[in-house]
């Protein structure tokens, strides 16, 4: 993937199709994305159930990426 990527240093804009992301897991959007940025921003933002009743959620947490590195 690096060597992809390095090959797109000449390009204004890319367009990435994550369809094959299976649905439930960022770990691959999260994989390109760190791969991209240059600077920190917040990517997303994520909560977890935790319980049965339909509010039963965590805080909203916010994701932050930079460079090759994933940071919350």
């Amino acid at each position: 993937m690096d060597d992809m990527i390095a090959g797109l240093n000449d390009r204004k804009a890319i367009i990435i199709d994550i369809r094959i992301n299976g649905g439930g897991s960022p770990e691959f959007v999260n994989t390109v994305m760190s791969r991209l940025l240059s600077e920190k921003l917040v990517a997303s933002y994520g909560q977890k159930k935790i319980g049965s009743g339909a509010n039963d959620f965590t805080p909203l947490q916010e994701y932050f990426y930079i460079l090759n590195k994933k940071i919350m």
